[in-house]
């Protein structure tokens, strides 16, 4: 289940998927710092409006930098076919916050073009770890995962 995937094909969603969250973390992490230490930044105007607002953008985006440094290490390591999942996850909740808080984040702090933007790439990365795990995955090694908490171990 976890033999390493070294073809590059295997790869590039995953590097995808780095550049992606990598670039757009750091970049807004850098923007709610500038906010938060010398009032300025991309996103001055909405800052001002809501007070404490850049404690949720930053660990938000923080949490999405760790992924990152997660991913790239492990793919470093050769644990491309399981990661591939878990990226599909990752991006599936990235998404849905999206769609979920579109009206309280993405339209109320006039971020349309970004929203959807980071939010289609976040389902067409979802669609693609997903096929890339599928076709990776032998159906056999897919089937063994535990199905419920007394598969994994966890007593009632």
């Amino acid at each position: 289940m976890n033999q390493p995937m070294t073809r590059p094909a295997n790869k590039a969603p995953l590097l995808l998927s780095v550049l992606f969250l990598g670039v757009s973390s750091i970049a807004m992490m850098a923007n709610e710092l500038a906010f938060h230490f010398f009032q300025s930044g991309m996103m001055k105007d909405t800052f001002n409006k809501i007070p404490g607002a850049t404690i949720g953008f930053f660990e938000a985006h923080g949490l999405a930098f760790l992924w990152v440094v997660f991913l790239y290490r492990e793919m470093k390591k050769g644990r491309i076919t399981d990661l591939n999942i878990y990226a599909a996850l990752v991006h599936a909740l990235l998404g849905f916050a999206n769609t979920l808080f579109w009206k309280d984040a993405i339209v109320r702090f006039d971020m349309l073009t970004a929203g959807i933007i980071t939010t289609i790439l976040h389902y067409l990365l979802t669609l693609i770890h997903l096929f890339v795990y599928i076709k990776q995955t032998p159906k056999a090694d897919r089937e063994q995962a535990p199905k419920t908490t007394a598969d994994m171990g966890i007593k009632k």
